[in-house]
This record gives C-alpha cells, sequence and structure tokens, in this order.
C-alpha cells in the first residue's frame, strides 16, 4: 500500500518511466521535483534506509527537470544516496538524520555528511532539529535550510517557534 499522498503517477522504475514522471510533474505544474535517493517513510526495503533509486533513473529525473528549468531537491539518507544525488547532478541534497530503523534522530549525520558536500549544492538538515541552538549547530555544519516537522507540530506556538529559528 502507497501513502496516501503518494500515486502510481508518482512513481518511476527505470529511466525512462522516471523522465516520463517528471514530464508528468511538469505538467501538472510542480517548480520542484523531490525524489529519495535512499529510502525514507515509504520505503519497502528493509528498515526504509535501502537505496530507492538507480544511479541513471537519478541522472534522467535530474536531467529532465532541469530541461524543463525545474529544480530536483533529493532526500537521502547516509552516503550511498548522497553519492547517487551528486552522479546525477541534483543541487538540492537534504540529509535526513532521523534513523527510520529506531526512529532516533542525530543531528551528527548532518556535521559529518554536509561537509562533504561540493560548494555548489544547496545542503537541507532534515528532521530532529527542534530548538534555536539545533540550527545554529546545522548551520556551523554547512546546512543552507532545514526542514523539521515535529518540532512544529508540538510547539504551542508555531509561528514563535519559526521566529526563534530564523533570529538564531
Amino acid at each position: 500500500n502507497l501513502h496516501p499522498g503518494i500515486t502510481q503517477d508518482n512513481l518511476c522504475n527505470g529511466a525512462d518511466s522516471c523522465r516520463e514522471a517528471v514530464r508528468r510533474q511538469v505538467r501538472r505544474g510542480v517548480d520542484v521535483i523531490k525524489i529519495a535517493t535512499t529510502g525514507g517513510v515509504n520505503s519497502r526495503i528493509g528498515a526504509g534506509l535501502g537505496q530507492q533509486m538507480f544511479a541513471d533513473e537519478a541522472k534522467a529525473v535530474v536531467e529532465t527537470a532541469h530541461l524543463h528549468g525545474k529544480k530536483v531537491a533529493v532526500h537521502a539518507h547516509g552516503t550511498d544516496g548522497i553519492n547517487i544525488a551528486l552522479a546525477a547532478g541534483a543541487s538540492i541534497i537534504g540529509v535526513n538524520n532521523r534513523d527510520l530503523a529506531i526512529f532516533r534522530t542525530d543531528l551528527g549525520l548532518t556535521e559529518s555528511l554536509i561537509p562533504k558536500f561540493p560548494a555548489h549544492v544547496i545542503a537541507v538538515s532534515e528532521s530532529g532539529i527542534s530548538t534555536p541552538a539545533d540550527v545554529q549547530r546545522v548551520r556551523r555544519a554547512g546546512a543552507h535550510a532545514i526542514l523539521c516537522g515535529e518540532a512544529l507540530m508540538r510547539a504551542p506556538d508555531p509561528t514563535a517557534l519559526i521566529a526563534s529559528f530564523r533570529a538564531s
């Protein structure tokens, strides 16, 4: 079973299928194509950390999106996913700090992986960011942006939390 937000139109299998999936999204008017080179919460591989895309599929997504003037944001767990994204030419790469096997977060993943990114890559630190100190920590590691959901969902005043993140 697929996550309710994911339809067959969002999936691809093979480079040609990935090119067509990007074209469908472009026709729908998207600005950014998001892919997961290694597993995410919808992964059917192991604990959700396995390789989700082959290198030729990721490259097909990035090249097709760029032909249409669109950006690609890549969600990755660990160096395998990051290497696939970099080889494909992705310029926005997110490092997920959450270990899906045990649902534990470790900002040390951002600290160890993002400094290895080429300078042109927009680095996103994903998950486990809940305080201004966390934002400062991932910024020092080289993150240009953060992705946080749980902290906002739990915050009594999400607007104030966002303001504190921006001020840090």
